[in-house]
């Protein structure tokens, strides 16, 4: 028998039960934003787009080993969480370009554009507009945000944490640092990913 922790991705909340339908699913939390924004709760929307951000990023951080502020409650915001993550899977990102190329994995270097090219257009969205969302979540009378001021920021979220993934159907797992403090690797857990992070030999001479 195996044992271990379930991937929340996996996880099915139930908000009711009726005898005539039985268990009532909970909208997952994108479905659950869309909602919002469709009938203009803006203030709810943006707490939940902000929820959502800060749980994938501190699953991100610990499969990149990202680097933090550490913070004795443990009590991080999505600044500080997107700022670690985000320079981290950039640095990571060229540097397994940097090694497919010693390899002459030509393939693998434009995987790894095209990740890189959707990941960098997030990132400078959310870089610009993440500010929206934290007075929005509070009552701020000077502060008038509508849902279509903050359906960009939902998309640069979506984006940013879906290049940080499998785009496999059924892996859908956050691409990690595998090998330690050798940091071989940037893998899935289906092995769709899985790019060296360790230039050819000779090769990494010459660069050095």
């Amino acid at each position: 028998m195996r044992s271990g922790l379930i991937d929340k991705r996996n996880l099915t909340e139930f908000q009711g039960w009726t005898l005539e339908e039985g268990a009532i699913v909970a909208p997952d939390g994108w479905e659950k934003l869309e909602e919002l924004l469709k009938v203009g709760d803006v203030p709810h929307a943006a707490f939940a787009l902000r929820r959502l951000l800060e749980a994938e990023l501190a699953e991100a951080c610990l499969a990149l080993a990202a680097h933090v502020r550490y913070r004795e409650q443990g009590r991080y915001d999505s600044g500080e969480l997107l700022e670690g993550v985000t320079a981290r899977f950039g640095d990571i990102l060229r540097k397994a370009r940097a090694a497919a190329e010693t390899w002459s994995r030509q393939s693998i270097v434009q995987q790894i554009d095209a990740r890189l090219a959707v990941f960098q257009d997030a990132r400078a969205v959310l870089n610009q507009q993440l500010w929206i969302v934290n007075p929005t979540v509070h009552y701020n009378p000077g502060h008038d945000v509508h849902s279509n001021d903050l359906r960009p920021v939902v998309e640069a979220t979506r984006n940013l944490l879906n290049s940080l993934r499998c785009a496999k159907p059924g892996c859908d797992s956050i691409l990690a640092v595998v090998g330690g403090n050798d940091e071989q690797m940037l893998k899935c857990k289906c092995g769709e990913v899985g790019w060296t992070l360790e230039k050819r030999k000779g090769q990494a001479a010459a660069a050095s």
